[in-house]
């Protein structure tokens, strides 16, 4: 791999030095200074968090970690690739009950200092500090059909590279004649799988789409390959279930894409686990993992951080006092963090509000609601009402009435007859006083 223009990158001037200079600086530290944009306050997103017991088999220790969870479509690949890091023991993310994307993409940016690839060059990782902030929406990946590693080389490949995190798939073709028609014919790409269908299709004058398999020649090679597509939607096929078993290595963790959706997968000799991190379960702990049996889930089961079954059955075996302790607490957090959240929510309502105020506050007229001037031409007029004293300062804009106000700052209620047409056979002005405010 080269090793990248020679001049001076953004980021310090060699992955070793990063990495030592990381080390003093704190996760919001390095996303202000490692080309990471922080996320604005009213743009803000938090995810909840759930501690799990985990037993690192490569290590043979057991600890408690804390993963995050999912509340919303978009930041699963920020998540899994962070779930991933914590169960490798390269993140770290405390006990608080929440995070915030801001903060989370500081301690990815954190990460990457400290276990950071020598092979990496430092525009791969400028590049991958710059995309680290979009994964809060997403990730485009195109899957390569030939093997579960098989992704098209782009920054969703250079992302979970530049990390040591393994990107996997398993919607894999065999090598059977439709395998081969896919890997020669279709570049054995997503991508270069639908052109291939569409301009055959298109050839076929529309015979190909929809079609059983009673065509032969180059259509009839674009029919099998669109069959194959429509059978497995579901981007997992059962062989590509068995490439995984084979080819990752037990009580490995990767992340895994499927339906759209990246998760954070865990290898063991029996069987694929991934990772449970949706918001719906953060508080139950008896849910932590889900096995990977078969491409219809028929046969899916969910399992504790022990990887017992989970059963109804499973309350008995937990320590109830204990448990009732930790959501105890678990609860008191999560209170004291709404109401930090609703304070501010506050705050920032009240900024957005007197600025629509500002906005819309006619000429002439002070923040609190007192005239200090009204210009008598335009259309703009000043008149008394009821010869009682109070004048109204009426102004149309867009077709809507401004509201009255009076000398002291009281409103008076608008007349939308208040101006009157003069007609040519009567051109006499409708009785009426006017002054002009000085």
């Amino acid at each position: 791999m080269s090793e990248g223009p020679s001049k001076a990158p953004t980021t310090p001037a060699s992955t070793k030095d990063a990495a030592e200079a990381s080390k003093e600086m704190t996760p919001l530290e390095i996303a202000s200074t490692a080309n990471i944009e922080p996320c604005k306050s009213d743009q803000r997103q938090y995810y909840r968090l759930k501690p799990i017991q985990w037993t690192d088999r490569q290590t043979n220790t057991r600890r408690e970690v804390t993963i995050v969870t999912q509340n919303e479509n978009g930041p699963c690949p920020l998540i899994s690739l962070a779930n991933a890091l914590v169960l490798q023991g390269r993140l770290y993310l405390g006990r608080q009950p929440s995070i915030s994307d801001e903060e989370l993409i500081g301690h990815l940016g954190n990460a990457l200092f400290s276990h950071i690839d020598p092979e990496v060059s430092s525009t791969e990782v400028d590049d991958i500090l710059g995309l680290l902030p979009t994964l809060t929406k997403g990730l485009d990946v195109e899957i390569k059909f030939t093997d579960v590693f098989g992704f098209v080389l782009g920054p969703a490949t250079n992302l979970f590279r530049g990390f040591n995190v393994p990107l996997v798939h398993g919607w894999v073709v065999e090598p059977d004649s439709v395998g081969k028609v896919i890997r020669e014919k279709c570049e054995g790409t997503y991508n270069g799988l639908v052109n291939y269908v569409f301009q055959k299709d298109s050839e076929s004058q529309g015979r190909v789409i929809g079609s059983s398999g009673d065509l032969s020649g180059e259509f009839g090679d674009a029919v099998l390959a669109n069959l194959w597509l429509e059978s497995n939607a579901t981007q997992l096929t059962e062989y590509g279930i068995g490439e995984l078993l084979r080819c990752l290595e037990d009580y490995s963790v990767a992340v895994f894409f499927r339906n759209n959706h990246f998760s954070t997968l865990y290898k063991r000799p029996e069987g694929l686990y991934t990772l449970c991190a949706d918001d719906g379960v953060a508080a139950d702990r008896r849910v932590v993992w889900e096995s990977i049996c078969d491409v219809g889930q028929e046969n899916n089961k969910f399992y504790d951080s022990e990887f017992r079954i989970w059963t109804d059955s499973m309350s008995d075996r937990v320590d109830n006092e204990e448990q009732k302790q930790v959501d105890g607490d678990y609860a008191m957090a999560l209170e004291l963090q709404r109401k930090q959240e609703e304070e501010e929510r506050k705050r920032r309502e009240a900024r957005e509000l007197q600025v629509r105020q500002m906005d819309r506050m006619p000429p002439g007229m002070m923040s609190h609601g007192a005239l200090y001037a009204v210009p008598n031409s335009g259309s703009r007029r000043s008149t008394s009402v009821g010869g009682g004293g109070a004048f109204e300062n009426n102004e149309r804009r867009n077709n809507v009435f401004l509201p009255s106000e009076t000398p002291g700052g009281g409103t008076l209620p608008i007349r939308r007859n208040q101006r009157r047409r003069q007609s040519p056979a009567n051109n006499k002005k409708p009785e009426e006083s006017s002054c002009v405010i000085s």
